[in-house]
């Protein structure tokens, strides 16, 4: 009789323990009162993007649709609304970590119930960290809860493009109890941004393998306030796309935005990517391109206008004979350095 009894104490502790945890549940009516309280919040992946807008707008010739494809496919596949693995933060008083889990949701809309004890509460939550080896989740408070642009090692060294589109939301939500509590809601919207250049290399036909790089991004991301950091952040190395013809070549990259002179949020749809000419150069794009002499020509496009959350901008240049670019967008500047392996500076003509 002693040893039933015992069983079924432990067995009542642990059923206790474990609805105690937070966690995407759906939880047994029960006069909660006395316990910790359930709270039911729906999530929304919002996607707002200039994309299809951008290609139509750039990629508008015969000669572009096979760039066209391998760009669609590029990005459809990573910078996408569906948020494969979320971080579900939860921060009380004084904004210390409450609790933290991770689900693997696959989805762009969907809900969590959660038990909370009596409080107020800061909730951050995160979308696609998980293979992003660029980028990591740093802090232990909800003030320095960031995500990080990790440092490449190594002179010269550059990180990778992202592979999915992540996203972020923060929500304040008081927990009580009630008889029907009314679902809260989080909206999560894009932190990344999405650059490529296409390639004329008609007039170069004996250049090597291109490499490109996109500088000048954000460093970081603070969650909470919801703003970019803007430190030494290391250049993103971009993909060659496979362009099935012609005599294009297309290099794309996903990573944080550039900087932006005004002050707007990530989930403002009107009018969010035109962004006004710049005096200088907002963020750069690097070329290298070897030549037959065994030398190699490094052209940077200096954009004036930034790449925000959310945004994809195309860059179209073509190659010359020595391996220097000419930029067909006018606002767009180029320096070029010629024999890059030896140093050489100069300006060259457009």
């Amino acid at each position: 009789m002693n040893m039933r009894r015992t069983l079924w104490i432990f067995a009542a502790l642990l059923f206790c323990s474990l609805a105690a945890l937070p966690g995407c549940s759906t939880l047994i009516d029960e006069d909660l009162s006395d316990c910790d309280n359930e709270h039911r919040i729906d999530y929304q992946v919002c996607l707002i993007t200039n994309m299809n807008r951008e290609m139509a707008e750039v990629l508008n010739k015969d000669k572009d649709k096979p760039v066209e494809t391998a760009l669609r496919s590029f990005l459809e596949s990573t910078f996408t609304d569906i948020a494969h693995d979320v971080t579900f933060s939860f921060y009380g008083d004084g904004g210390a970590l409450h609790s933290s889990s991770q689900e693997t949701m696959d989805k762009s809309a969907f809900s969590c119930s959660w038990r909370l004890p009596s409080g107020s509460y800061q909730h951050l939550c995160l979308a696609n960290l998980a293979g992003n080896e660029a980028i990591t989740l740093e802090g232990t408070d909800a003030g320095s809860a960031r995500i990080a642009v990790l440092q490449a090692s190594g002179d010269g060294a550059t990180l990778p493009s992202l592979h999915s589109g992540v996203y972020a939301g923060r929500g304040s939500y008081e927990s009580r109890y009630v008889e029907q509590d009314t679902p809260g809601t989080l909206e999560l919207y894009a932190v990344n941004a999405a650059t490529a250049v296409v390639l004329e290399t008609k007039e170069a036909p004996g250049i090597g393998p291109i490499s490109v790089r996109m500088c000048d991004m954000a460093s970081g991301y603070r969650v909470a306030d919801d703003a970019f950091e803007f430190g030494a952040a290391p250049d993103v190395a971009a993909t060659k796309l496979n362009v099935s013809e012609g005599t294009q070549q297309c290099f794309a990259a996903l990573h944080l935005p550039s900087k932006d002179t005004r002050v707007r949020s990530i989930s403002e749809p009107e009018g969010y990517f035109d962004a006004p000419t710049s005096t200088d150069p907002v963020w750069r794009c690097k070329v290298y391109v070897p030549l037959a002499d065994g030398t190699v020509t490094e052209s940077v496009l200096e954009v004036k206008v930034p790449v925000n959350a959310g945004q994809l901008k195309i860059l179209k240049a073509n190659v010359k004979p020595n391996g220097s670019l000419g930029a067909e967008d006018p606002t767009v500047g180029v320096s070029v350095t010629l024999d890059w392996n030896e140093g050489w500076h100069g300006e060259v003509p457009l």
